[in-house]
């Protein structure tokens, strides 16, 4: 079988000036309606979200026409009108964040699922996700830029362009939980369960986003011959070094993830997070260790893995955080059986004792 990307980019589109200006009404008329619609209490949580994110997004495109328009102030001098009617807007949608976006969604609405089953507010818990979505964004782009800091000191202009590729999902990791460590506690919410929850839910989204490797023809393997089962072409432009840049095909190392992360899923949602459930903490040392073993399995086959040396760093991160999880699910399963311990003994010293003074027991 043989995987050829379609490319880059779902679709390009140029959207006027007046398009730009309906949307924008529409999109400020459609989110304070959500506000009013849902009973947010202004100063909540819920109505900071909502808001940010709307007026973020309008100043992000106004901001952006006046820039261009003081950058291009000498052609628009003689006639300013044309500085509110003679421009347009390119979009382009890219696989890559389709995806990541897909991803976002499925697993947001299995965390909704598995919020019920642990009793969970649903609200705070979509809240937390999309809070800790933007941290994980932030915490992989961050992540890759400070490991190939040596070509991002020479082109900074590319650190905030994520529509290039190049996310590290062990930033992501660390990036998306720190801000749900934060997001728990000003909610109020068990930490260590919504860890859990994450930590369950996290590998279908990893598994539907790898497929954007797939369409920005990247984070492949080594070369295979034309009669290996599974091959991935990698047009000539997005091959690497001479002389792998002679081959065509490769191992299709976005799906070999791809598959892993869903059979990680599948065992976390429907065995261990319902084995582990009394454990809070458990489930989520269960998922980064999974995790760090299939890197660990993986990496190995990359070509395109940024490295220290003669090591990549995907294998020195994979081999901490399995090293670091094993011993958190032995010092969580310390920790829980020495607290269940003095109450065991509590209610036999209690039943002893009822049973001194005489009283008869059913």
């Amino acid at each position: 079988m043989i995987f050829k990307s379609p490319g880059a980019i779902f679709f390009e589109l140029n959207i006027p000036w007046y398009g730009i200006a309906i949307g924008l009404i529409v999109i400020l008329i459609v989110g304070l309606r959500m506000v009013r619609q849902w009973d947010l209490k202004r100063g909540s949580s819920e109505w900071w979200i909502v808001n940010t994110l709307l007026f973020t997004f309008i100043i992000c495109v106004v901001g952006r026409r006046v820039k261009d328009v003081l950058a291009t102030w000498n052609i628009y001098a003689s006639n300013p009108i044309e500085a509110l009617t003679a421009w347009t807007i390119p979009i382009t949608v890219r696989w890559y964040g389709v995806m990541i976006a897909l991803g976002f969604v499925a697993a947001t609405y299995m965390a909704i699922r598995l919020a019920k089953r642990w009793e969970l507010d649903e609200e705070q818990i979509v809240n937390g996700a999309l809070i800790s979505f933007m941290g994980g964004v932030l915490g992989a782009r961050l992540y890759f830029v400070a490991i190939s800091w040596d070509y991002f000191s020479h082109h900074p202009a590319e650190i905030l362009a994520t529509w290039l590729g190049g996310m590290s999902i062990h930033g992501g990791i660390i990036g998306g939980f720190l801000v749900a460590a934060i997001y728990c506690r000003y909610a109020k919410l068990p930490v260590l369960r919504c860890f859990d929850l994450g930590g369950t839910v996290i590998p279908l989204a990893q598994a539907i986003g790898r497929w954007g490797n797939f369409f920005n023809s990247e984070a492949f393997g080594k070369p295979v011959g034309n009669d290996f089962p599974l091959k991935l072409f990698i047009p000539k432009e997005s091959r690497p070094y001479f002389p792998l840049s002679n081959y065509e095909y490769f191992h299709p190392t976005f799906l070999y993830e791809c598959l892993w992360n869903l059979m990680i899923f599948c065992l976390l949602y429907f065995f261990i997070s319902k084995k582990l459930a009394k454990y809070p903490g458990s489930t989520f040392a269960a998922y980064i260790a999974l995790y760090s073993i299939g890197r660990l399995l993986i990496e190995p086959i990359r070509v395109d893995s940024i490295m220290a040396g003669s090591t990549p760093i995907p294998i020195i991160a994979s081999a901490v955080s399995l090293v670091a999880s094993v011993a958190c699910l032995i010092g969580l399963r310390s920790f829980y059986k020495r607290k269940a311990q003095p109450q065991v003994a509590g209610k036999e010293t209690a039943s002893a004792e009822q049973d001194q003074t005489g009283n008869i027991k059913s």
